[in-house]
């Protein structure tokens, strides 16, 4: 039970962004993806915020998400929702 407790202080809710912070997110992506350069992204999922730090693979607008890989021509990519997206960093 002292666990669960734990996990529970753990958890944090997601920030909501302004359009400004929005569109500068918008902004960094598609730098990013235009010139292969290595992002750090924070963001919101499972009740956790997480800093995933890669290269933009693909960015789908139509589905809102972009795919990002440890390295640039791996297969191996991670999923990220704009939605769920808080900041992006480029390195």
């Amino acid at each position: 039970m002292n666990i669960r407790v734990q996990e529970e202080r753990n958890t944090k809710e997601k920030t909501m962004l302004n359009e400004r912070q929005w569109k500068q997110n918008c902004f960094q992506l598609i730098i990013a993806h235009k010139d292969n350069l290595l992002i750090e992204v924070k963001c919101y999922q499972d009740c956790h915020v997480h800093h995933i730090k890669g290269y933009i693979d693909s960015i789908n607008y139509q589905d809102e998400h972009i795919a990002i890989v440890d390295k640039l021509g791996h297969k191996d990519f991670t999923i990220i929702k704009f939605n769920d997206m808080i900041d992006v960093f480029i390195l």
